[in-house]
């Protein structure tokens, strides 16, 4: 048996259409309603004295309304550490990770600017190793700083942080949750740890931040995703006698998907989800398979990805072999990445394009001239 309130595309369309007995819930638990949602349009909200660190007014306010009327609220952010990175306003340099093509976040509770990759860490700079300015800065905002201006804005709102920094140990997770049924807390900041699983009879508003950010992923399944989130992050508002209250902060406010989670439309959701996959073949529609050559040249891992391309293009075609293409990421602990997409449609042998693939990959891990380059095959990647 299988339950979820935002089942993946894929199991919903095996559900609805006949592999999977399907079951529909229409309500929630207790019969409590379900919240309203509100979107805010930072273009017209970042106007003078409508934006203070990051908080619209809007927000602002009714967190504060919350704690006057003895109710909690959440507040989503997708991004821990104070700023996903540091910039010179002279030259533009930024820190970067010099194992990893990411920049480096600053904490500030830390004073260090860390990796979320391979966890490399750094002192913060106190002048830009370019060009010798003083005017380096904090850029963006992640949980630690929102949670910071929580407090500058509303000094008597007891906020706390819920995130991988906060929450290293099971006593300190299981800390914050008392701290919230107990009402010791009126605010709990934090990344998607806040989205599932948290039942607090007094949540009656949440607050979503840097949303769009899921939404334009390049990655087909960005909408989902956003999808989920939000619906996940909203169902924490209202869960028993009050109704609750979101508010999404986005650029995007009239985006279709967005429409869809306010007014509930889970399955026009789903259903013009699935149109847009059958009509380019992704899953549920074709199976996947990932190709994903690694090594510490960068030439070396292209031209892995390059061979297996060509070895497969012939046997499957170019219907089905897309690539090489470099990631979102293109270099993780030293180790450059390229990324080989087999799409297997349906009504075509999966086991046997499977045995095709590992026959190439086995073909070419025993070519000297690509020895040292690490293979990784994954099916139905996530």
């Amino acid at each position: 048996t299988l339950g979820s309130a935002t089942p993946s595309v894929e199991s919903y369309y095996k559900a609805r259409y006949g592999k999977w007995h399907f079951v529909s819930l229409t309500e929630r638990f207790g019969g409590a309603e379900l919240p309203d949602i509100e979107y805010i349009d930072m273009k017209q909200a970042e106007k003078p004295l409508k934006v203070k660190l990051n908080l619209s007014t809007m927000v602002h306010d009714k967190i504060q309304s919350t704690k006057d009327e003895g109710r909690q609220s959440i507040i989503f952010q997708n991004r821990r550490g104070y700023a996903p990175y540091l910039q010179c306003k002279d030259c533009g340099w930024i820190a970067y990770c010099p194992n990893c093509d990411v920049s480096l976040t600053y904490h500030q509770s830390k004073r260090k600017i860390s990796c979320h990759y391979c966890g490399h860490a750094d002192t913060i700079p106190q002048s830009c190793p370019a060009c010798g300015s003083v005017q380096v800065q904090t850029v963006g905002y992640g949980t630690e700083k929102l949670e910071e201006s929580l407090m500058q804005l509303l000094p008597g709102l007891r906020v706390a942080r819920m995130d991988q920094d906060t929450t290293s140990s099971r006593k300190s997770y299981e800390q914050l949750l008392s701290q919230m049924r107990n009402h010791d807390l009126d605010a709990l900041v934090g990344t998607q740890m806040v989205t599932k699983g948290l039942d607090f009879e007094d949540v009656t508003f949440v607050s979503v931040f840097d949303i769009d950010r899921v939404l334009h992923y390049p990655d087909f399944r960005a909408n989902e995703r956003t999808f989920q989130l939000l619906s996940q992050i909203s169902g924490r508002a209202g869960r028993r006698k009050h109704k609750g209250l979101v508010m999404v902060q986005t650029t995007k406010p009239y985006h279709p998907l967005y429409r869809m989670v306010a007014n509930g439309e889970l399955m026009l959701f789903y259903e013009s989800e699935i149109l847009h996959r059958r009509d380019f073949h992704f899953p549920p529609f074709s199976k996947l398979i990932r190709i994903t050559t690694r090594h510490k040249d960068q030439e070396q891992a292209g031209q892995a990805a390059l061979e297996i391309t060509a070895l497969l293009m012939p046997k499957l075609g170019s219907e089905m072999v897309f690539g090489p293409e470099i990631p979102p990421i293109s270099r993780l602990r030293n180790l450059f990445i390229f990324n080989v997409i087999v799409k297997i449609p349906e009504g075509i042998s999966v086991s046997g394009v499977k045995q095709i693939v590992k026959a190439a990959v086995l073909r070419l891990q025993a070519d000297k001239a690509l020895s040292g380059v690490q293979w990784i095959l994954d099916a139905d990647p996530v």
